[in-house]
């Protein structure tokens, strides 16, 4: 099967003075991606609550995250479609990595239409570079350009609340939030002589076919006029 993750030939370096270059990755950039996104991250609140006045360590989660958005065998992008800003003269033993913008691509429908849209997704940038603009030209120089170019319809931000609207961009639609079971305890205790009638347990490849049908537009129970196409 063909990838619809594709690589067009507009796709270009581009130095942008001082020894900083924007370009797109490859897989040997994981290590120092993830590094940055575990760092950017690390206030992002997983686990448990931290005492008092305490900085977190890097975000394990995010880090794993980007590992695998670069290994190759992600669902949502290749490893070559991080948009990246290098510092070639950083110091050695930093990270040369200093911004970043993933660009992921997804089949989805809008109303009875299917069509293919991007997504920037798990941006980040070194402290030490911030307020200098390198989100925005990674966006509007690599980003944008690339999804247009080959072929995506739209684009899809979720993004941080208001974050995006510095870079001029409204709310489009309305997500429906998740919901959260924050205890077991919550459930009301089973009757005398009744047998629960469902169990919980984690998905296994046989599962697959019936986890795919739940994105078929016509059968969600949510009625919603744009989402995810999951294929094989």
């Amino acid at each position: 099967m063909v990838s619809m993750h594709i690589q067009t030939s507009q796709r270009k370096t581009i130095d942008i003075g001082d020894g900083l270059i924007m370009r797109w990755s490859t897989k040997a950039d994981t290590t120092n991606v993830s590094t940055l996104i575990a760092e950017a991250f690390r206030w992002l609140p997983i686990g448990g609550p931290l005492p008092t006045d305490s900085i977190p360590l890097p975000n394990e989660w995010a880090r794993a995250s980007g590992r695998r958005m670069l290994s190759g065998k992600s669902a949502a992008m290749s490893e070559f479609d991080y948009a990246v800003v290098e510092d070639t003269k950083r110091e050695e033993g930093k990270n040369p990595i200093v911004a970043c913008v993933s660009l992921h691509r997804h089949l989805a429908y809008y109303g009875s239409v299917n069509v293919h849209f991007g997504k920037p997704e798990v941006v980040a940038s070194d402290p030490e570079y911030r307020n200098k603009g390198f989100i925005r030209r990674l966006i509007f120089e690599m980003i944008h350009p690339e999804s247009e170019a080959r072929g995506d319809v739209l684009q899809f931000i979720p993004g941080i609340p208001y974050y995006y609207r510095q870079f001029g961009y409204e709310y489009g639609l309305t997500i429906s939030p998740s919901a959260k079971i924050e205890s077991t305890d919550v459930v009301p205790p089973l009757a005398k002589g009744k047998s629960e009638p469902y169990t919980l347990r984690v998905a296994r490849l046989d599962d697959l076919p019936f986890l795919k049908s739940l994105s078929t537009p016509t059968i969600l129970h949510t009625g919603a006029q744009v989402g995810v196409l999951y294929t094989d």
